[in-house]
């Protein structure tokens, strides 16, 4: 698996769009670094990466803190208002309360597998005021999964065990 770009809107530390152009990279130029100083979005990105594959549904991918504290799906979004920011961006949630604006936000990935096949994942989270709902799909050749038939294409493609080291 090759990820060719990763796009995250008003998700962790990000705010907007953000868009993460990996198909540059070369058969010899392969690496990618992602630096920056405390605070910039480095773990948030890993999270959100994590998030795609992992989805909200499992306790243990909603645990947070130290000392560990599992969360329900509204909190772990939205926050708890306390020790946890929630999945959704904060200044997109307070923006979309004071314009009484429902807030969109996703993490969708590109990449390509080994025989070269595209494929396209999106996760997404729609929060207006206190309730949210959420989705999954995955695009590949002109076709489109959608709900458990994604989530399980997704779990298939990187084991739910894999998404665990990368703990929140």
């Amino acid at each position: 698996m090759k990820f060719t770009r990763i796009r995250l809107k008003n998700i962790f530390a990000y705010h907007g769009l953000i868009d993460f152009d990996f198909s540059v990279t070369t058969q010899s130029r392969n690496v990618v670094l992602i630096w920056g100083r405390n605070g910039m979005g480095k773990t948030s990105f890993l999270n959100a990466v994590k998030l795609m594959f992992t989805g909200t549904a499992k306790k243990e991918f909603r645990t947070v803190g130290f000392p560990p504290m599992a969360l329900n799906e509204k909190q772990f979004l939205l926050g708890d208002g306390a020790r946890w920011s929630g999945v959704i961006n904060r200044n997109a949630l307070r923006k979309g309360l004071a314009l009484k604006e429902p807030v969109d936000s996703f993490v969708e990935i590109s990449w390509t597998d080994e025989e070269d096949r595209e494929f396209t994942s999106t996760r997404w989270w729609h929060a207006d005021g206190d309730s949210t709902t959420s989705g999954v799909f995955v695009d590949f050749d002109g076709n489109r999964m959608a709900g458990d038939a994604a989530a399980d294409f997704l779990e298939e493609t990187l084991p739910e065990r894999f998404g665990q080291i990368l703990l929140l």
